[in-house]
């Protein structure tokens, strides 16, 4: 039997907490009007070694906005539909039907104003998980010098 530890659960726990503060932020931001979004992600063991954080489609558009091209991918009545649904959760006094020709028109507010809420990105970035791979490394630096002179 191997000394190592098996690293699923750290890799877990750190796609966990990533999740975790995606959630904080998107309702600090006050992102959330449904809460479907932020309920959808979930993480999922791929291996050993590999994991993923998963969310339903919409959760780009907290950090990147609603493009037009994106607006008119979706059937009209649908968006509608999805705007009204919407406007309600967040107690708003919108027309959804003019709110779905502006969004068809010109895109969200978020995506007019250049998007990069920080939603993800703030904690979705290279240098986070190049600081976490690194220290999976130290700990297998650590486990192999400990099989090796100890």
């Amino acid at each position: 039997m191997s000394v190592f530890n098996n690293d699923s659960e750290l890799i877990r726990a750190y796609l966990k907490s990533v999740a975790d503060k995606i959630r904080q932020e998107s309702i600090a931001q006050g992102r959330v009007a449904t809460g479907k979004t932020i309920a959808s992600l979930s993480v999922l063991a791929t291996s050993a070694t590999g994991g993923q954080i998963r969310a339903n489609e919409n959760i780009l558009n907290t950090e990147f906005g609603t493009s037009p091209e994106e607006a008119q991918a979706v059937e009209y009545p649908t968006l509608v539909e999805q705007l009204k649904e919407w406007i309600s959760a967040k107690g708003l006094d919108l027309n959804p039907y003019a709110l779905a020709h502006v969004l068809r028109k010109q895109g969200s507010k978020l995506y007019r104003e250049g998007g990069h809420s920080g939603v993800l990105t703030n904690f979705i970035d290279e240098k986070k998980l190049d600081d976490f791979t690194e220290s999976l490394s130290a700990k297998y630096l650590q486990e192999t010098r400990s099989l090796l002179f100890d």
